[in-house]
């Protein structure tokens, strides 16, 4: 189970809303979910590219191509 699945089941839906809107609206959560995740890795990513390098080491840049690899799983 996803993340956001785990997220989406806990959420506390009303009888006529769990019925009618929770399946429309679903797709439309799926997807700002995957979007928003993206986005949040890509500056996390950035952000290690542009710390400056401790004694020569480009650990940064490692740490970059770890988070942007996360989002191929």
């Amino acid at each position: 189970m996803t993340k956001f699945e785990q997220w989406w089941d806990s959420v506390e839906w009303s009888f006529s809303m769990r019925l009618i809107i929770k399946p429309l609206v679903k797709p439309f959560a799926k997807m700002a979910w995957y979007v928003a995740t993206l986005e949040e890795r890509e500056a996390c990513a950035k952000a290690c590219e542009e710390e400056k390098d401790i004694d020569g080491v480009s650990t940064a840049k490692a740490f970059a191509e770890i988070i942007r690899a996360r989002g191929q799983e």
